[in-house]
């Protein structure tokens, strides 16, 4: 018998290992992508597609590859400390950004942040030096929202010298308010604040408290999730709703909590000292995602979001980069239906989840069946048939009210012929 002798080569060994370790371990982690040259604070981000805007407290920074590269913009700012940055996703109008900053100013780019005008013009800025926190322009409506320090303005319409006008009428400190965060839904207008999350009609006058069961009200960041409203406040809380504000629910505490951003059901959250905090589940169940984070990266101040990447901007002057499918599941929520055979039934993830009364459930069907849709408990029992009969090809949706049942965790499960599928429902009171 031949013996053949071989010889390990511990080189090309621990080689592999290094390769496999960086192409497998550091794509799986956050990696900085640099951003100003000079040690400031990245107090908000926007990003378009793989343009990644950067708005700090010393001036306006711009990557148009995903953060690999980046430059000092912002040529006509009257004022480097910036506070917001608004992208005009839709209307034909002379700019496609808008920047707020200290001071009560506002302006406008035609060329995503390279050169700036006053908007609308410097002698119709906001009054009372107010700083501006949040922007807002709803795509049916000529009007723009600005929040300030000294509660909120708005511009009816764009005209050379429109005039921002204070809508403060139902806030309980009036003029004095503190808003932090504006975002719409469904056509209406939430603004956080320091008093609490107030909410209006683009053509009402009177801003309406939505402050039920909020165990603090000193809001600064606030977000939609696939409908379920999610709110932070300064003192480290996080909240849901999911009847449009009427209710709110404790879902975490988080040190320090600076930013906010959603996914689908994903909810992300940055700290200043903690890092980054995930929930994937419209805030039932939360995690830490820090891996990769060194020294002042977990020091983190705003957040934003693309196709592909997380980005988060810290107060060190680095802007920070993960993959997006790192953090949340691609499988999930959105995405989930559109990866299953066209040729076999699909139950859809009720919406809201987690609900506080009524949920919509969906399934759709690629051609007539008999179809069984029941809940069932986290013990595995049977406490509901929600549907027990014959449907056609198509999408179809059935209404779950559990105002008679425990908050918790459910399950529902659809059968057809020998088909079964399964979701989680979280029911929160």
């Amino acid at each position: 018998m031949k013996t053949i002798g071989i010889k390990f080569n511990y080189k090309k060994a621990l080689l592999c290992i290094i390769i496999i370790f960086f192409y497998g371990g550091v794509q799986a982690q956050w990696v900085t992508t640099g951003g100003p040259s000079t040690s400031k604070s990245i107090q908000c981000l926007t990003v378009i597609d793989s343009t990644v805007l950067a708005g700090t407290n010393g001036g306006l920074v711009r990557s148009t590859n995903n953060g690999i590269t980046w430059s000092n913009v912002g040529g006509g700012l009257p004022f480097s400390d910036i506070r917001s940055l608004f992208f005009m996703e839709y209307g034909n109008y002379p700019f496609n950004l808008l920047a707020g900053m200290i001071n009560g100013r506002i302006s406008s780019s035609s060329n995503l942040g390279t050169t700036f005008t006053a908007f609308p013009d410097i002698t119709v800025q906001p009054g009372g030096l107010a700083h501006v926190n949040a922007l807002l322009k709803l795509k049916d409506y000529n009007a723009f929202w600005a929040g300030t320090d000294l509660g909120i303005f708005r511009l009816s319409e764009f005209y050379p010298l429109s005039t921002w006008i204070a809508h403060n009428d139902g806030f309980a400190a009036g003029g004095y308010t503190k808003v932090r965060a504006l975002i719409v839904k469904d056509t209406m207008i939430y603004a956080g604040t320091d008093h609490g999350i107030y909410k209006v009609s683009p053509t009402s006058s009177v801003w309406t408290e939505k402050n039920n069961l909020l165990t603090d009200l000193d809001i600064n960041r606030l977000a939609t999730a696939n409908g379920t409203l999610v709110a932070t406040s300064r003192n480290n809380l996080v909240f849901t709703s999911s009847d449009n504000g009427e209710n709110w629910v404790f879902s975490k505490e988080i040190p320090s909590i600076q930013a906010l951003v959603t996914i689908g059901g994903n909810i992300i959250v940055g700290s200043y000292g903690d890092g980054v905090w995930v929930s994937n589940d419209y805030g039932a169940n939360w995690h830490q995602e820090n891996t990769g984070f060194l020294g002042a990266a977990y020091y983190v101040l705003s957040l934003g979001v693309n196709n592909d990447y997380i980005f988060a901007g810290t107060n060190n002057a680095n802007v920070w980069r993960r993959h997006l499918s790192d953090i949340i599941s691609i499988t999930t929520e959105n995405k989930e239906n559109s990866l299953k055979s066209l040729n076999q039934p699909a139950l859809v993830q009720n919406y809201p989840n987690p609900f506080s009364g009524n949920t919509t459930i969906a399934f759709e069907l690629p051609s007539s069946a008999h179809v069984t849709l029941k809940i069932y408990n986290l013990q595995g029992q049977e406490i509901l048939k929600l549907l027990d009969e014959n449907y056609v090809a198509g999408k179809h949706t059935v209404q779950w009210n559990a105002d008679n049942y425990e908050c918790g965790v459910y399950y529902c499960k659809m059968k057809v012929g020998n088909y079964i599928e399964t979701k989680k429902l979280v029911l929160i009171k």
